[in-house]
C-alpha cells in the first residue's frame, strides 16, 4: 500500500511581477519517498512506503526569486499506517 499526494505552492503576486528563479523541497521523514516531478518545482507529488505506525511528516518549501529573495512555507501531514484484517 502506497499513500500518494501532492502538494503545490502558490505565490500571490499584488501589483508587481516575481520571477521564481527555484524551488526546494525537503521533508523530515525518516524513510525515503518515491516522488514525481522532481523536487525542484511548484508543485511536489510523493508517495509513501508500506509504514507500520501512523508517522507525522513535516514539508517545508522554499523558493528563491530572481532577485535572491527567499520566502519558505511549511506543512505538516499525518500518513496513517495501512491496517488489514484477515
Amino acid at each position: 500500500f502506497f499513500a500518494a499526494f501532492s502538494f503545490v505552492f502558490k505565490l500571490l503576486k499584488i501589483g508587481f511581477v516575481i520571477s521564481i528563479a527555484s524551488y526546494s523541497w525537503t521533508s523530515d521523514a525518516s524513510f525515503d519517498f518515491a516522488q514525481s516531478g522532481g523536487l525542484t518545482s511548484a508543485e511536489a507529488t510523493f508517495q509513501t512506503p508500506d509504514i507500520d505506525a501512523d508517522t507525522t511528516v513535516n514539508f517545508t518549501v522554499t523558493v528563491t526569486d530572481n532577485d535572491g529573495a527567499t520566502a519558505s512555507a511549511k506543512h505538516s501531514v499525518i500518513f496513517k499506517r495501512n491496517v488489514s484484517t484477515v
